[in-house]
């Protein structure tokens, strides 16, 4: 599966209403990584090099708008998600 269909697929997934926001972002966090610069011991921001209206920019937008909605805290030297 290339990186666009698994894009896509999380996308699905994230907007059906069944889908519990908290598990979906626990499973797709290491898909959400691969829209990051992540050095170890910094904080990740976003890549640059993500058009707007692009599928991977869609899938980080989306995935960040989740976050957004939890109590979270990211270790930025394991480079590793947990929910409080």
């Amino acid at each position: 599966m290339s990186d666009d269909q698994k894009y896509q697929f999380a996308l699905c997934e994230a907007g059906l209403t069944s889908t519990d926001k908290k598990i979906w972002l626990e499973d797709h966090f290491e898909l959400y990584k691969t829209t990051l610069i992540w050095p170890p011991g910094f904080p990740p921001t976003r890549m640059c090099n993500m058009p707007e209206g692009t599928i991977r920019e869609s899938f980080h937008s989306t995935y960040k708008k989740l976050l957004s909605e939890f109590d979270y805290e990211m270790d930025n030297e394991k480079r590793t998600l947990e929910f409080n």
